[in-house]
């Protein structure tokens, strides 16, 4: 069971008691500068299942999205920054901050 209030009105619909479990946690994220010289990167990568049809991206070096076969997911977020090393080396960056 997820922590949707509409899951437990369902839940209720039907007389079923429903553990909701612990609230999510928030966690404050704040962006910083790159450091002097360095490149700020963004990757991610994702398959549809696991195994599954996988896809990543990158949006701070010319950005791509490209179809990266079927991966496990344990495979496809190290894909996506293996790429993202490659086309920063092709534009002669030498340091990303991720």
């Amino acid at each position: 069971m997820s922590n949707h209030i509409s899951d437990l009105q369902a839940l209720n619909d039907f007389n079923i008691v429903g553990n909701p479990g612990p609230s999510p946690k928030v966690i404050e994220v704040i962006w910083s500068l790159s450091p002097l010289g360095w490149v700020k990167t963004n990757s991610d990568g994702a398959p549809r299942a696991s195994p599954g049809h996988a896809s990543n991206g990158e949006n701070m070096l010319g950005g791509f999205s490209s179809y990266a076969s079927i991966q496990y997911s344990l495979l496809a977020e190290p894909v996506a920054a293996m790429r993202e090393i490659e086309t920063a080396k092709g534009k002669k960056i030498e340091i990303l901050f991720g």
